[in-house]
């Protein structure tokens, strides 16, 4: 790691599931759970895609999220590389 661990305040877990929402509204997925923690989330997605566009989106848009509120700078990766994936 390049950077120390962060963990998300309350704002900062709203900001990420705020944009994990926005994604499914955009793209059409069917959201049926979302669950943001301090420091990963989990969510439970139906579309026609696979999982791996789906989690860069999520990581994407809540990062961009984030930043527009001033809720992390401009150098903060707040994301690991690695995503886990599962098919339900």
């Amino acid at each position: 790691m390049n950077q120390d661990a962060i963990l998300l305040t309350d704002n900062q877990r709203a900001a990420v599931t705020e944009a994990i929402n926005e994604v499914c509204d955009y793209r059409r997925y069917d959201l049926w759970a979302v669950n943001v923690r301090t420091n990963h989330f989990h969510a439970v997605v139906s579309a026609q895609s696979k999982p791996e566009p789906i989690a860069d989106a999520f990581k994407s848009y809540s990062t961009r999220k984030l930043r527009e509120a001033g809720l992390i700078g401009k150098q903060v990766r707040p994301w690991a590389r690695g995503k886990s994936r599962r098919y339900l």
